[in-house]
């Protein structure tokens, strides 16, 4: 009955709720505190009460190891993101310095191949130039030369390349060996562009000697030659003044005229060519002398300049020597043809001349002896004169 009485008495009833349901409370916050402090660890078997005290400290504990972990955490996620960029960096410094590397490799290869492909063709022109078998070796290794370069220019690319790749990649160990592959084949490729270049001097100097040396024969030869052609134009001169004679002494004759002024056109034409061909015969010799001055000193292109020129002279002169000649002979078959025509002319008047004496002597003889049969002093006297006559106008009669 008491019990009874007390269930029904409300403010017993609420006393103990509130107390059990403090008790709830204090049991399930000492669990989630332990749990905590624990990390999530174990879940304790059974729940005792705690004093507010204890819980304090419990809740302190906790709140602290809670900081410390946030704490250590953050700590180790800075330090690992911190550690990643510096790796990052440090990779991406590293990579960057190998593509400009390879850059590089590959223009110092392309420059090559340029300056050998300017050798082969410089050895190849002068080995056409010299004409011979020396030079024409210079020139094939010139142009080897010149291939080898372009092949390892080819393997730079490649090994650029391949080092990019490699670098995309994070492959640090494979992009420094092909960087460094890239390097060696473009140092190869100098060393080819150098050997084509030694092999284009080499075939340069074979072919200025030749150069050289043809340039001195034929400017000797020109000047031979105008020298020659002054003496034929002198000798037209002088035939052009002899076909002038014979027109004086034949000067009804048009044909003899003719000859002369022919004989006197060619002797001036061959005067004229005679002159230049001395003249460029002159400049000749001065080139081969600026060429020959220019190879001695090593200055290939210049003495092939003035090699070439003095050919140039050389041959002009020959062939103003030529007109010079062929004018001259000219000059020489037309005073002969003047000369000719007109001693054929003379001898014609000197016959004809001739005839008429003779005839003249006869009658002057024939006159002679009539008058001698007349036995006066007049007619003694007759025949003396006629006599005169005879031996005056026909001496040999």
């Amino acid at each position: 009955m008491r019990l009874i009485n007390m269930k029904r008495n409300r403010n017993a009833k609420n006393t103990r709720y509130r107390m059990y349901k403090d008790g709830k409370k204090w049991i399930f916050a000492s669990l989630f505190i332990a749990a905590t402090a624990l990390g999530g660890g174990a879940v304790l078997g059974s729940a005792q009460p705690v004093s507010a005290a204890e819980a304090g400290v419990a809740v302190t504990a906790a709140s602290s190891a809670a900081d410390n972990t946030a704490a250590s955490t953050a700590a180790d996620t800075t330090a690992s993101t911190a550690s990643s960029a510096v790796g990052s960096s440090s990779a991406t410094a590293a990579s960057t310095a190998v593509t400009l590397n390879t850059d590089a490799a590959i223009s110092s290869a392309s420059a090559s191949v340029v300056a050998a492909s300017s050798a082969a063709s410089y050895a190849t022109s002068m080995s056409a130039i010299a004409g011979t078998s020396s030079a024409a070796s210079l020139a094939a290794l010139a142009n080897n030369a010149y291939s080898e370069a372009q092949t390892q220019y080819d393997a730079t690319v490649k090994y650029a390349s391949l080092a990019a790749m490699y670098g995309s990649q994070g492959n640090a160990a494979s992009e420094e060996a092909a960087s460094t592959a890239a390097d060696s084949t473009a140092a190869a490729a100098s060393a080819a562009a150098a050997k084509a270049a030694s092999a284009a001097t080499g075939a340069g100097s074979v072919a200025v000697t030749a150069n050289v040396a043809n340039a001195g024969s034929l400017a000797n030869t020109a000047a031979s030659t105008a020298n020659s052609a002054s003496s034929l134009a002198s000798v037209a001169a002088s035939n052009a003044a002899n076909a002038y004679t014979a027109m004086r002494y034949d000067s009804s004759n048009t044909s003899v005229k003719q000859y002369y002024e022919a004989a006197s056109s060619v002797a001036v034409a061959a005067s004229t060519a005679a002159s230049q061909a001395q003249a460029l015969a002159s400049s000749a010799a001065m080139s081969y002398q600026f060429a020959l001055s220019a190879a001695q000193a090593g200055d290939a292109a210049t003495a092939n300049s003035y090699a070439n020129q003095a050919m140039s002279y050389a041959t002009a002169s020959t062939s103003a020597a030529t007109v010079a000649a062929s004018a001259a002979s000219a000059a020489a078959a037309n005073n002969s043809s003047a000369s000719s025509l007109a001693v054929s002319d003379a001898a014609t008047q000197i016959t004809t001349s001739s005839s008429a004496a003779a005839s003249s002597a006869k009658v002057a003889s024939s006159a002679a002896a009539s008058v001698a049969a007349i036995t006066t002093t007049q007619g003694s006297a007759y025949v003396k004169s006629a006599n005169s006559y005879a031996a005056q106008d026909h001496p040999r009669t």
